[in-house]
């Protein structure tokens, strides 16, 4: 298990984590102690400070009371919200400024 406590380096599983967790209404406290480990711990998978491993995905999933499947459809979920991202990026970027004007405009009323 590779620490980095001084570096933060966010992954999707690191934010993956704590959105499953948080959508299960768990609190990092109450996690720790199913998981038997310290909420330090936790905090840090979730914030990037520590490498997330397998091993490490598959206590925690246990501990939320949930599922490897409900762990796939959240990356599933996640990989096609940033795909469709960046290709509204490209297309804005391929606009000329007076377009980009009224598409941000129009994005702003919602």
């Amino acid at each position: 298990m590779a620490k980095r406590s001084r570096r933060k380096i966010e992954t999707i599983e690191s934010k993956m984590l704590k959105i499953l967790r948080n959508s299960k209404g768990v609190s990092q406290r109450s996690l720790s102690v199913k998981m038997k480990i310290s909420q330090t711990r936790i905090n840090h998978m979730e914030s990037g400070r520590e490498d997330v491993t397998e091993e490490y995905v598959a206590q925690f999933l246990r501990g939320i009371g949930s599922n490897y499947g409900e762990w796939v459809k959240l990356f599933r979920q996640y990989e096609l919200e940033n795909e469709l991202k960046e290709m509204c990026k490209n297309l804005i970027d391929q606009m000329d400024c007076k377009k980009v004007k009224i598409f941000y405009d129009l994005i702003c009323r919602f």
